[in-house]
């Protein structure tokens, strides 16, 4: 390729990174369009302005809780160890024994594949917020 190329190169490089003529490169754009003085629109926004979590807008993840089948979770997730304060989400860890279901919408008796019964003993807490 002769060197008449290698600008092209860029352009197509930077306009995959999103780059328009407003943004300062060290190359000249070819043909991009101005850049949109705002071109987001918000769609979900949580300024933890409360003392408590907003519940309507998080929860726990939905599926297992826990220690499955392959995997090496030794915590449980709990809304609990979830505090707000100052526009802050805290989320705690803590070395703690608690009895909860690996799944939540199975019985404490239930089987898993991992041949455990679905009712475990978990030595730390945590949370994994979702929305």
């Amino acid at each position: 390729m002769h060197g008449n190329g290698i600008p092209y190169l860029l352009d197509a490089f930077l306009g995959s990174l999103g780059a328009c003529n407003c943004e300062k490169f060290p190359v000249y754009l070819y043909g991009f369009p101005d850049c949109n003085s705002n071109p987001y629109v918000l769609e979900f926004e949580d300024n933890f302005d409360g003392t408590a979590l907003d519940t309507s807008k998080w929860g726990i993840q939905p599926w297992g809780q826990g220690a499955l089948e392959h995997s090496a979770f030794m915590e449980v997730n709990l809304l609990e160890n979830v505090s707000v304060s100052n526009g802050i989400c805290y989320i705690t860890a803590k070395k703690e024994t608690v009895q909860k279901r690996a799944v939540n919408w199975l019985g404490d008796a239930e089987i898993l594949k991992d041949g455990l019964p679905n009712l475990r003993t978990y030595y730390y807490t945590s949370s994994n917020l979702w929305t």
